[in-house]
């Protein structure tokens, strides 16, 4: 006996045989593929945090310890790693020092660094010209750059006994036993350059060479004054080193120079 089938009998019935429809296939999520990264930067470093951390984020001039994993973004091959490996930020390249400055320790970053943040077309060891690099970091600890050291000149060291015609202060602090500077010579000479009110440090060089007829004018008259072997004090007016007041600004300041003058030579005696 044939017996019909209604039209929604017959559906159920195909429906019992055909395959379910099966859900689209997902993208894969960049975070869990280890050569790419879901955020970007302005400048074009990629990066995924795999772990936030906490605490201050570096600056350009501290140091941090990492342990890190380097890659080629193309296939990749490990070309480096390190353990508590320590360095300063401003010491690496572009796209692993901007990645640093993202991170607080604790954190885990991948940064997928493109070539012209990392070595652009220079070839470094086995990392081939123009490659994009992928690296994984964890920031242990941030370093931080020391505060400056701010040395004064006591108040007793700061003063002159004697002036020239021009105003500038000097005090013999050294007799020399050479003989005087002309301005066809350059000198040798250790100097400490110091605000003559406060007595801080502004500079020191040891060994600087000064073409007499290049320095400053004050610089220059007082050298003048000494010989070889001889220690001063000079202490320069702000007129004297071409500095004016300016209305509503902090009046230029005063400074003094420490000189001890090593030795000195003709300039055509060492062209």
């Amino acid at each position: 006996m044939k017996i019909a089938l209604s039209t929604a009998a017959a559906a159920l019935c195909f429906s019992a045989i055909l395959p379910a429809a099966q859900p689209a296939a997902k993208p894969a999520d960049k975070a869990d593929n280890p050569l790419l990264c879901n955020q970007q930067t302005a400048s074009g470093l990629g990066y995924t945090i795999l772990t936030p951390g906490s605490g201050e984020t570096p600056a350009a001039d501290d140091a941090v310890s990492v342990n890190y994993t380097g890659r080629l973004a193309t296939n990749g091959t490990e070309f480096d790693a390190g353990k508590d490996a320590k360095f300063a930020v401003g010491g690496v390249i572009p796209g692993f020092a901007e990645g640093l400055l993202l991170m607080r320790p604790g954190a885990k970053y991948r940064l997928c660094i493109p070539a012209p943040l990392g070595y652009a077309e220079r070839a470094t060891g086995s990392i081939p010209a123009n490659s994009d690099l992928v690296f994984e970091v964890d920031l242990l600890s941030v370093i931080k750059k020391p505060a400056p050291v701010v040395q004064i000149i006591p108040e007793g060291e700061r003063m002159c006994d004697a002036k020239t015609a021009s105003g500038l202060g000097f005090k013999l602090l050294k007799e020399g036993a050479g003989s005087s500077p002309s301005p066809e010579d350059v000198v040798l000479v250790n100097i400490t350059v110091y605000e003559a009110v406060s007595g801080k440090i502004l500079d020191g060089r040891d060994w600087q060479q000064i073409p007499v007829q290049s320095a400053l004018p004050a610089i220059g008259e007082g050298l003048r004054l000494m010989n070889v072997g001889a220690s001063y004090r000079f202490c320069v007016p702000a007129a004297l080193l071409g500095q004016t007041a300016t209305e509503g600004q902090t009046p230029p300041a005063d400074i003094n120079f420490h000189i001890d003058l090593i030795d000195k030579k003709k300039i055509a005696d060492i062209r």
